[in-house]
């Protein structure tokens, strides 16, 4: 299964379904504690399809090999991921609070192969206060905010 800009959700052996990162601004002095799907609508898009396994790290261009299947999954009943969003990273991103969401944009039932495409999700986010401030910014490159058409602060001393 291709999707652009996809990361792999799974760990080896598990169905290696894509996610897609979502940004999110949150206030300042608050970060998110729970992401809880509301609302989900889908499409079918297979009838019937087996998703592969990860693939075997190695270097080279050799043979693709793929990791054992995992039964709790492959044999599991009911569509997979079971959680369509989760919390991906979380931080601060010139001067705004960021989170960043990883949703599935597929989902996959292992016993009966059917796949479905993701026409929208909606999420509620828990926010938590946050203990610290966000700290001054660290490594910036005045040159690549300034042709990204960022206003920057002056750099940070090395």
């Amino acid at each position: 299964m291709g999707y652009p800009d996809r990361r792999a959700s799974s760990a080896p052996a598990d169905p290696t379904l894509p996610r897609v990162s979502e940004r999110v601004e949150i206030p300042i002095g608050f970060k998110v504690v729970g992401v809880e799907v509301v609302s989900l609508s889908t499409a079918p898009l297979v009838a019937k399809t087996m998703i592969p396994s990860a693939v075997v790290p190695k270097p080279g261009l050799g043979p693709i090999d793929r990791t054992t299947m995992n039964p709790e999954f492959y044999g599991r009943a009911g569509f997979q991921p079971q959680r369509m969003a989760d919390l991906g990273y979380e931080g601060f991103e010139r001067g705004a609070n960021v989170a960043l969401l990883k949703v599935s944009p597929v989902r996959w039932d292992a016993t009966t192969g059917r796949l479905e495409r993701v026409g929208r999700v909606t999420v509620r986010l828990r926010a938590g206060a946050r203990r610290r401030p966000p700290g001054a910014p660290q490594r910036i490159v005045p040159e690549w905010d300034t042709r990204a058409g960022f206003a920057t602060a002056s750099p940070v001393s090395r």
